[in-house]
């Protein structure tokens, strides 16, 4: 092909570029095309015009290098006369360099944007409109103001700066009262900077996730002034706590996998996956953070001597943590703030022992999953089994805040088995039978295996609460062995009497011995005693009962120590003591009535009377309705009431430790049930004519169904319709007064061994 045939082949292609490209305007300026074919003729154009105007850009420079080169080679020749140099070209006037300024005006001008304009209202100079929000069919207008850009500073201006700041922070020129103020206007500072993030932050996470980093990040700036820097890191700290709270969603954040992230997905789940990376991200680096500052209190080089108020970051950090595990348990790291909460909690510092079992003890209080109790049962028990007698009792007592009341059956599976294997037998004979009966069938076997799923979330919940149980049983049979003589014992004795329902019936005989042992030893204090009296009857009344065991010195126990509770100095510890006494005595005279003497049963009674005399007022009606629920259990006690049925084989001897030789059934108990008919309290009154009566349930001294159908115990915790037996804390009856002053007269000390024997004469005299 000649060149005169490709010249006017090239012309061709030219002529017809260019007609297409006037119909493409043409239809353009009619708005005929497309956004994106729109876009496509700017891209081709922009790219027809790149190459030339890179060209003409870089010719000014192309043309001093070509300068140079030709002085250079001119240089070497020998001296011309001046007419026969090049003449230099005025560069500033030429063509090139007029053509390259207007290239340069057309790229800093640029196309010509206006913004639509919507009825709004008038805003500042200083803002931006943005487009507006449609909420309810109404338009919300939108605002933003407008970012300054500065130029840069040249390098002088930058290093004045610095100087600057070197001498803000150089504080050692300023006495101690402009310290302090200085102090106090840079925290002032920060406390507004924190405050103005954390604000933007929590009003749109999603968004704002950058300056959640910036935050986190911050806690290990090394940069910030010594001056301020343990106020400014208490600050980030508290603030970043509340933040996390605020914002992290309702449920365990799961990363997607590679697989998953390789699909096409959305824009707002691509989002929403890294919105929810960023989050755990920096809630790790945040708890990383907390744990190394509340490492330091089990550290050990840490001084014993050493004062906790001194780390107050340390004590923030702590408190943060606790707070983080109660307010959003169900999220991501929970498990790991509480190993980090019990591994802290083997701390000398009491205060931080106290934060971190109260968190543990609510934890565990508001788990209803059991899947954080079961996890914090299990490390509990590691370490008591690595540390022995170093754990604080307070960290057992966390055991008492279970809510577990019952534990797994393994019955669910097997119902779902069942059901399974016969939907695949109805099935199988699909052909024998009619399209109706077969419907009906199905129908029914589908509802039944829909009410046996609702019930695996249960048997789930069971499970866990079943490994919980079993951590917690570990640790208590480890401490009865090892650690029997130490101040863990107490939280032990009443974690087993609150969860013994709970024990495996192969353990029965083992802690039924144990007990036996403990309630011999002499330092034992009453509520552990009670404790242990108390587990020993909840086991006997329940699968236990066929156990061929003699509880007698359970009983005598119990009798020997009833006299210690009046001097009980604590209302609160009062109450609590006198609950236990009221529980097992149900479970020891009503539970067991068949099994039990009459005689024993009568001592129990008259003791109990005796010394309701020195009890307050709530106390008093507890123990009336409770020997009211034993006379209902035990007929033959109107022998009591009667005299005409009083069994005479002895005189009743106040003094004995033992029930079963008090010869309380020749006594009565009218003189003490007279005295406290004689009440000024109304409801002690109405229970002592009621037994007087023999508790009848119709008459004129029987109870209302309101008050006969309260437990015994519920009256200690009475707070309704019981003006009747309301007294303030401590306070005790007025006999308390009168037999005081009896014991003054006759010049004896009131004891817990000769109390009832002195109420006993005090009665007589009277």
């Amino acid at each position: 092909m000649g060149r005169k045939e490709r010249k006017q082949k090239k012309s061709v292609k030219s002529n017809k570029v260019k007609k297409v490209m006037q119909r493409l305007q043409r239809h353009r300026r009619r708005g005929n095309l497309k956004k994106h074919e729109i876009d496509a003729i700017d891209r081709i154009k922009a790219k027809k015009k790149a190459e030339p105007q890179k060209r003409l850009l870089n010719i000014e420079e192309d043309w001093k290098k070509h300068c140079e080169s030709v002085m250079k080679d001119e240089s070497d020749d020998d001296n011309l006369p001046l007419d026969m140099y090049d003449t230099d070209i005025d560069w500033e006037n030429s063509v090139f360099a007029q053509k390259k300024q207007r290239l340069q005006e057309s790229d800093e001008s640029g196309p010509k944007y206006h913004l639509r304009h919507f009825k709004s209202e008038e805003i500042d100079e200083n803002m931006e409109p943005l487009l507006p929000l449609k909420v309810g069919g109404k338009l919300i207008a939108q605002s933003r103001k407008i970012e300054e850009i500065k130029e840069e500073e040249p390098e002088e201006a930058k290093v004045s700066e610095e100087e600057e700041a070197q001498k803000v922070d150089d504080t050692s020129h300023l006495s101690a009262i402009d310290l302090l103020r200085k102090g106090e206007e840079l925290v002032h500072e920060q406390r507004i900077k924190i405050s103005n993030t954390v604000y933007s932050i929590l009003a749109d996470p999603q968004n704002e996730m950058p300056k959640l980093k910036a935050l986190v990040l911050s806690l290990r700036d090394k940069s910030l002034i010594p001056l301020v820097k343990e106020a400014t890191m208490q600050l980030l700290t508290a603030s970043l706590t509340q933040v996390f709270i605020d914002i992290v969603p309702g449920y365990v954040i799961r990363l997607p996998t590679e697989e998953e992230l390789a699909t096409n997905l959305k824009k707002e789940t691509k989002r929403l996956f890294e919105y929810e990376r960023s989050l755990l991200t920096n809630y790790r680096k945040f708890l990383e953070f907390l744990e190394k500052k509340v490492e330091r209190f089990i550290s050990s080089k840490r001084k014993r001597t050493s004062q906790p108020d001194r780390d107050k970051l340390g004590l923030l950090s702590l408190r943060c943590l606790c707070k983080l595990l109660v307010a959003i348990p169900h999220f991501n790291y929970t498990t790991n703030i509480l190993d980090i909460l019990i591994r802290v909690s083997t701390s000398e510092v009491t205060e931080v022992v106290e934060t971190c079992c109260s968190a543990i003890g609510t934890a565990f209080s508001q788990d209803t999953l059991f899947r954080l109790s079961a996890h914090g049962s299990k490390n509990i028990a590691k370490v008591v089994k690595d540390k022995g007698t170093k754990v604080p009792p307070s960290l057992l007592a966390t055991f008492l805040k279970l809510r577990i009341k019952e534990i797994d059956s393994g019955k669910i599976n097997d119902d779902k088995k069942e059901i399974m294997n016969k939907k695949q037998q109805v099935f199988k004979e699909r052909a024998s039978k009619s399209r109706t009966k077969f419907r009906k069938q199905l129908q029914k076997l589908e509802a039944d295996l829909k009410e046996i799923e609702a019930k695996e979330s249960v048997a789930t919940r069971s499970k866990y609460a079943t490994e919980a149980m079993k951590n917690v049983f570990l640790t208590y049979f480890r401490v009865l062995k090892l650690m029997s003589t130490t101040s863990l014992l107490a939280p032990v004795l009443q974690g087993l009497s609150k969860f013994a329902h709970l024990l495996n019936v192969e353990f029965f005989d083992d802690i039924i011995s144990a007990m036996e042992s403990l309630v011999e030893m002499k330092h034992l204090s009453v509520s552990d005693v009670l404790h242990c009296i108390h587990t020993v009857f909840v086991i006997l009344s329940g699968e236990g009962s066929a156990i061929n065991v003699d509880p007698l010195c359970f009983y005598r126990s119990l009798y020997r120590i009833l006299p210690c509770i009046v001097f009980t100095r604590s209302h609160a510890t009062l109450c609590d003591r006198l609950s236990l006494i009221i529980t097992a005595v149900q479970l020891m005279f009503v539970n067991r009535s068949k099994a039990v003497p009459l005689e024993r049963v009568a001592a129990f009674v008259k003791r109990l009377l005796l010394l309701s005399f020195l009890l307050p007022n709530k106390c008093i009606v507890a123990v009336l309705s409770s020997c009211r629920a034993i006379f209902i259990a035990h007929q033959r006690l109107r022998t009591l009431i009667d005299f005409e049925e009083t069994v005479n084989n002895g005189m009743y001897r106040p003094d004995l430790d033992d029930p079963d030789c008090s010869h309380a059934l020749s006594s009565s108990i009218l003189p003490e049930l007279d005295r406290l008919a004689q009440n000024s309290n109304k409801m002690i009154a109405l229970f002592a004519r009621h037994l007087i009566k023999n508790a009848p349930s119709t008459g004129p001294c029987h109870l209302s169904p309101e008050i006969g159908s309260k437990k015994p115990w519920e009256w200690l915790e009475c707070t309704s319709g019981a003006e009747l037996c309301q007294d303030s804390d401590g306070e005790r009856s007025f006999f308390h007064g009168e037999i005081l002053e009896f014991a003054k007269k006759r010049g004896v000390k009131l004891t817990s061994t000769n109390v009832c024997q002195l109420v006993c004469q005090w009665l007589s005299n009277g």
